[in-house]
């Protein structure tokens, strides 16, 4: 455990062997923290502290998350009762008015993957959505 600081709390506190808390009624857990100087533990810390891209690299990783944490800034109906539909970006998610299967390719690469849906919102990459095998109704596409 060279490099590693570690802290337990409980209740919001610090607990230690010397200042035990009851344990009914608390949760703890025990986190191990890189300190920067173990060159196995602190490595990547070290490298985003000095290497301009590895900063730009962890900056534009927290943007994108922060971004899927946000609500969808765009919402269209999605019309497959002649062809299949592309949206303009990759969907963060569909709204299914009518239960039904849904017939997607995936942001991941699968292709043609069908997926069974009950009427609500559900969080969702996909690149494509097909007519043929999807049954579900009232598709709203959301990025």
């Amino acid at each position: 455990m060279s490099g590693l600081r570690s802290i337990s709390t409980a209740g919001g506190r610090p607990v230690s062997d010397e200042d035990p808390l009851p344990v009914s009624g608390l949760a703890s857990a025990e986190l191990e923290i890189p300190d920067g100087n173990d060159e196995a533990q602190g490595a990547t810390a070290d490298a985003a502290e000095t290497d301009p891209t590895a900063s730009a690299t962890i900056v534009a990783l927290l943007k994108g998350i922060l971004r899927d944490l946000q609500p969808p800034a765009h919402s269209e109906a999605v019309d497959v009762s002649g062809d299949d539909y592309t949206p303009d970006q990759t969907t963060r998610a569909l709204i299914v008015g009518t239960a039904g299967d849904v017939v997607v390719d995936t942001a991941d690469g699968q292709t043609e993957v069908t997926i069974p849906l009950p009427a609500g919102q559900w969080s969702m990459k996909v690149t494509q959505i097909y007519s043929d095998g999807t049954t579900a109704g009232g598709i709203v596409a959301q990025w």
